[in-house]
């Protein structure tokens, strides 16, 4: 099952784009849970497609706001940006479903030691999830080359150690413009360049993201 667990374009023509020539094969794609009480199903339901949308929502906190990362669990896939070490160490041990972002601003804090508490603290219900296209806009960022080399040279250690102790990892584009759009292909693509093999890339890009799914369904 191809998922896309987090599409960032808040606007209904560029979504049924991306549906129709981008990821013509998707069959799961997380949006925002405003766009698809505005104007989506209706439009979507002319594409013939059998596609399965999940409501999300990106929210960011830090260690005395966390319960804001919980407020639409049931309703909504909440992804949750952590703005401090603390934060981030209690998303590893709440008994609840968790999905920890990773963006630029966050990768060090969602870093090794992160993993580690998620592994310790047991059961299947945490889950990291890196939002790709933010860092893609590194290349144009100052010091290009300074930054890309440290940027995708964490994200490997992130995934590569996730990978290793089993810890739920998954990568989305995050692509908010239409001049952004990256589709599982690239995604695909890139991965391979980091170094991960076919069988490392459909655990973060099918098996990971399927199973994330079913556990926020088995949570409702």
């Amino acid at each position: 099952m191809k998922a896309n667990m987090f599409l960032a374009l808040n606007r209904c023509n560029d979504i049924l784009f991306y549906i129709k020539f981008v990821d013509g094969d998707l069959h799961v794609v997380g949006l925002d849970s405003s766009i698809l009480t505005e104007c989506l199903i209706d439009e979507v339901n002319k594409l013939d497609r059998d596609i399965l949308f999940v409501p999300r929502r990106i929210v960011k906190a830090d260690e005395q706001s966390l319960g804001k990362c919980f407020e639409f669990s049931e309703s909504v896939l909440i992804g949750c940006i952590p703005l401090d070490t603390g934060g981030a160490r209690r998303l590893a041990k709440i008994h609840k479903l968790s999905v920890v972002v990773v963006i630029p601003t966050s990768i060090r804090i969602v870093n090794e030691s992160q993993i580690n508490f998620m592994h310790q603290s047991g059961g299947r219900n945490k889950y990291i999830e890196i939002h790709m296209q933010p860092f893609l806009k590194t290349f144009t960022a100052p010091n290009l080359n300074v930054l890309i080399e440290k940027s995708f040279y964490l994200l490997g250690n992130i995934i590569e150690r996730a990978l290793k102790l089993d810890v739920g990892i998954i990568v989305s584009t995050a692509s908010s413009e239409r001049s952004e759009l990256l589709s599982l292909t690239h995604l695909d693509i890139i991965l391979f360049y980091m170094g991960f093999s076919k069988r490392e890339r459909r655990l973060v890009m099918e098996v990971y993201p399927t199973e994330l799914l079913l556990t926020w369904l088995s949570y409702r």
